[in-house]
């Protein structure tokens, strides 16, 4: 994943602002069980616009989390848009920048009729 990144790359999200090669590492961090607990991540199909030698791509995603709300579980989504800037080095498309834009978030009762 880190070869994705140009070496002045800059990511910047809710949770992280860094270069990408630390992004990388939080990232790892965060699936080893440091930080939050799981996740899943819904990716739709990016929409991606290319010229000459930069592109951007814009890809919608949810990401779902099981948390517990005053000892009611239930699931927090998170709605958003990344934008990857990528340019065309050397032959091979790197990432320049990733900035992740927030629309909103639902929370619902994990089991139905439960009030939260």
């Amino acid at each position: 994943m880190a070869d994705c990144f140009t070496a002045d790359s800059t990511v910047d999200m809710s949770w992280f602002t860094g270069s990408g090669p630390e992004f990388v590492r939080e990232s790892k961090r965060m699936s080893d069980g440091g930080w939050g607990g799981h996740s899943v991540h819904r990716l739709s199909p990016p929409a991606i616009r290319v010229r000459g030698n930069r592109a951007l791509a814009e890809l919608p995603l949810a990401i779902e989390f099981r948390v517990s709300v005053g000892g009611i579980e239930a699931d927090l989504t998170s709605y958003a848009r990344s934008q990857y800037r990528a340019q065309l080095l050397g032959g091979s498309w790197r990432i320049v920048r990733i900035t992740s834009i927030y629309e909103r978030d639902t929370l619902v009762p994990s089991v139905p009729g439960s009030r939260l």
